[in-house]
């Protein structure tokens, strides 16, 4: 029993020493410059260093051109001016008259009960109003109400 404890107690301790070695080389690997956690920290900043700089020359560039920018708007302003003033100052000639459009002949008036019924529209007053449309039906109303009323049973 006791060999075997001791035997058991052996292999525990290789276990562990050569899990030891294998965290211990990746230790080192995390701290190696070229690749690792230390590599990935050198070129994050360099990457943060490039992107600074590009910021600044961004920067540089966006105050020349708004300076840029801003002179041309006043040259654009005062160009305007004299424009408007020239147009102010320019004499007003009439303009020339439009060409009048050619009329357009008259369709031929449609013949058969499609021109009689044209023509009764025509003969037609106009209604003007809606007070108009209730006189003219109103008395097909006055015929039905003056007809005694007879109780159906």
């Amino acid at each position: 029993m006791e060999l075997l404890m001791n035997g058991l107690l052996m292999a525990a301790t290789l276990f562990a020493g050569g899990y030891c070695w294998v965290l211990g080389r990746r230790v080192q690997d995390l701290k190696s410059l070229d690749r690792g956690l230390g590599g990935s920290i050198v070129t994050l900043t360099r990457q943060i260093e490039l992107a600074r700089a590009t910021l600044e020359d961004a920067r540089g560039a966006s105050k020349e051109t708004r300076a840029d920018l801003a002179q041309l708007v006043g040259k654009a302003d005062a160009a305007a001016n004299q424009l408007k003033l020239l147009i102010a100052a320019a004499p007003v000639y009439p303009s020339a008259p439009m060409p009048t459009p050619m009329p357009t002949p008259m369709p031929a008036p449609p013949s058969g009960p499609v021109a009689a019924v044209a023509e009764a529209r025509r003969k037609i007053p106009a209604l003007t109003h809606d007070r108009d449309v209730r006189i003219v039906a109103s008395p097909i109303k006055q015929e039905a109400a003056a007809a005694p009323r007879q109780k159906i049973a």
